[in-house]
């Protein structure tokens, strides 16, 4: 009803606080927030009527959207018989401790804020760090060395391997300008080309600080090796298997495998071995995989290595922990350069005696 245009609010509002159980600053609140009627004049009117607390009112009122809390309060302070001491206590309180209002656009004089690309610093790779006595190694196979030296120089440099170990070089067996080019300062070679026939060939560019020996052993007509020893007593055999099947492949790399358990209990065995090792159809992928669980030979490289999305290039080890083992794209070859990091372990230290003094 006080909600109908027309009505006095004043007057209602004098009516209604005689009422039993009704609440005067409850009721003062209701009729200000009436469209068109003046809080400010309504509350010098009302704090008049006897029972009125100016205080209460003045805090109800000013908590209103629309009310100017501070002519409020300096108007209520005139009217005779209201303390004014307490309303400008009031007035501190509801000035200073109610939540500013929300802005709905900022201001016109502040410029609108942009981001300024340059500032931005570019995020660097997330990689495994490399412990201080780790050793870096790569496995690629280059399908012919030649002309493709000078990109291996600078690739090992790059990428500061200790280690490039190729497969397919296709050299000659007196041809060493290639692997010359390939091998930067402070780097030597080892390598063993295809003694006949087109393809094969392996070899080995190390850095010369890191001292190996070079293993002898037994040939076999199935797949082509190169061995060597490091320390601490690391035996490592770099194996190509060319992709025309061989019915004593699997009898021969057992046999290999029986020998290279013998020379050490730190083996490194990996190359091309063109078996699709990923390929649950593949039955000599099967029998090797097997053969590999026989001498608890873990085989570590999860991702295709070859364009066709397959895994012929193998890293296994036994008791060798192999980290950070990742392809990177060789544009010259249709197979992935595999890099990762070797941590061997330190060397245990001999134990001191102690003597004792008579």
């Amino acid at each position: 009803m006080y909600r109908k245009p027309g009505v006095d609010s004043t007057a209602l509002y004098s009516e209604l606080v005689q009422i039993p159980g009704v609440d005067p600053t409850a009721l003062c609140s209701e009729l200000a927030q009436i469209p068109g009627v003046d809080s400010t004049a309504l509350c010098s009117e009302l704090v008049q009527i006897p029972g009125v607390d100016p205080t209460a009112l003045c805090s109800e009122l000013a908590q209103i959207p629309g009310v100017d809390s501070t002519a409020l309060c300096s108007e209520l302070g005139q009217i005779p018989g209201v303390d004014s001491t307490a309303l400008n206590h009031q007035k501190l309180i509801i000035t200073h401790f109610l939540p500013p209002p929300l802005r709905s656009s900022p201001p016109s004089h502040i410029p609108p804020r942009t981001i300024n690309l340059d500032n931005l610093l570019p995020l660097q790779p997330v990689t495994t760090p490399r412990p201080s006595h780790s050793t870096n190694i790569a496995l690629l196979n280059i399908r012919s060395l030649n002309k493709k030296a000078l990109i291996l120089h600078e690739l090992i440099l790059e990428k500061s391997l200790d280690f490039l170990l190729l497969t397919e070089t296709w050299q000659q067996p007196d041809d060493f300008f290639s692997l010359n080019q390939t091998s930067p300062p402070g780097f030597k070679y080892i390598t063993k080309p295809r003694p006949s026939r087109r393809g094969g060939g392996l070899a080995i560019i190390h850095n010369q600080n890191i001292q190996i020996t070079e293993l002898t052993l037994p040939s076999v007509s199935s797949f082509e090796l190169i061995a060597f020893k490091a320390p601490p007593s690391l035996t490592v055999i770099l194996n190509y298997r060319p992709p025309k099947p061989h019915p004593s492949f699997l009898s021969d790399f057992t046999e290999f495998l029986t020998l290279a358990s013998s020379l050490s209990q730190r083996l490194l065995i990996l190359g091309d071995l063109n078996i699709y090792i990923d390929s649950p159809s593949c039955k000599l992928a099967s029998k090797f995989t097997t053969l590999l669980d026989n001498f608890s030979i873990t085989q570590h490289v999860t991702f295709p290595t070859h364009d066709k999305g397959h895994i012929l290039d193998l890293v296994c080890s036994t008791n060798l922990p192999v980290i950070d083992l990742h392809p990177c794209p060789f544009p010259l070859s249709d197979h992935k350069l595999i890099q990762f990091t070797i941590v061997p372990p330190h060397p245990k230290p001999l134990p001191t005696q102690k003597h004792h003094l008579p």
